[in-house]
């Protein structure tokens, strides 16, 4: 039985899913959240740290009571919660702080130690002293990480940052 009279029948079926969202789109947006998680993975545990000691007239039990002139030699450790190595530097911002080693390269779920030095002035009193930590995912050699700090902080993040987006969106848009 023809409906159309025994003329062909053509059947005009369009396949395409165009839903409207380009995949350009969608692949820079993955860029971008790749880029937002690796930031924050490098900024939030970095930061400034205070550490607040009382120079006294003599040493105490009690946690930062340093005599005057002296110095008091503690652990300090650097965890690493993440499933990336990170490479770390640690920078006094203030007098009276001591940290060694400077760089170090902690492996993912870890933690390495440091050994920090605080000094007490010579007079006494509540003084406030700083570290300050930069943290970098070890997705480039440690050579180069460092060879980027030297130059200035920030540019191994952005680096880092544009090497991970930017091959993601690269092997996204293949």
């Amino acid at each position: 039985l023809w409906l159309n009279g025994g003329e062909d029948r053509r059947r005009d079926r369009e396949r395409s899913r165009d839903s409207g969202t380009s995949t350009r789109v969608v692949v820079a947006g993955f860029a971008l959240l790749i880029v937002v998680g690796a930031t924050a993975a490098m900024v939030v545990p970095a930061g400034s740290e205070k550490f607040g000691i009382v120079s006294a007239e003599s040493d105490s039990p009690g946690p930062r009571v340093i005599e005057t002139g002296t110095s008091e030699t503690v652990e300090y450790p650097i965890g690493n919660g993440g499933l990336v190595p990170v490479v770390v530097f640690l920078e006094p911002e203030s007098d009276g702080v001591g940290i060694e080693p400077r760089q170090l390269s902690v492996p993912a779920r870890s933690s390495v130690n440091a050994t920090l030095t605080l000094s007490a002035p010579p007079e006494t009193g509540y003084y406030r002293q700083f570290l300050v930590q930069h943290r970098y995912l070890a997705v480039l050699p440690e050579s180069t990480i460092t060879t980027l700090y030297e130059v200035h902080p920030w540019l191994p993040l952005i680096v880092i940052d544009a090497l991970l987006g930017g091959g993601f969106y690269v092997v996204g848009m293949a």
